[in-house]
């Protein structure tokens, strides 16, 4: 094989779009859904209780979400999940 690095069939260089499955999982859906959650003014201590999780592990799905909203920006993306980005992203 040959050396992995810019535009090799290896490591392509948008990596990031082969990143997201075709069928997502039901915790990424849950944390898709926290996202959108938060966007619209939930707070991490009720989507804890909904979802039967710590704040903790909501803030860290919230977390993971906004650095894929990140991503999203980068690609020129106007928006992420249907939401504007957050004014910080």
């Amino acid at each position: 094989m040959g050396k992995v690095g810019h535009g090799s069939p290896e490591k392509p260089d948008n990596w990031s779009l082969y990143m997201v499955p075709s069928d997502p999982s039901p915790e990424q859906e849950r944390n898709a859904a926290i996202y959108v959650a938060v966007m619209d003014g939930a707070t991490f201590a009720q989507l804890a209780e909904k979802y039967g999780i710590s704040r903790v592990r909501v803030q860290k799905a919230y977390a993971r979400e906004r650095e894929n909203a990140w991503e999203a920006r980068k690609r020129g993306e106007s928006s992420y999940r249907d939401r504007p980005f957050p004014s910080d992203v």
